[in-house]
């Protein structure tokens, strides 16, 4: 696994030589979280839940504690429209 070939030296993850581990698995293991976080137009519940049409409160308030995003979310309303995705706020 690598977009470079090593000349010099080892890496290892995890006590394994990159070099043994093959692209697919360790893209598999791999996420990645932009900085420029968007939000689309719609209400919060429609931004959190944008993958899932059939979510209820219950789950809705269980994925915001897991994210750790419930105390940002002023007011227990989901239902408050976002902010103008094409509008910079900061």
């Amino acid at each position: 696994m690598a977009h470079y070939n090593i000349e010099i030296g080892k890496i290892f993850l995890n006590d394994k030589n990159i070099n043994e581990i093959f692209t697919d698995e360790w893209r598999d293991q791999c996420g990645i979280v932009l900085q420029d976080g968007k939000i689309f137009s719609g209400t919060i519940a429609e931004n959190i839940a944008i993958s899932d049409n059939e979510i209820n409160f219950e789950q809705l308030i269980e994925v915001c504690q897991a994210a750790n995003i419930l105390d940002f979310i002023k007011s227990p309303d989901f239902d408050t429209l976002s902010p103008n995705p094409h509008i910079q706020t900061v």
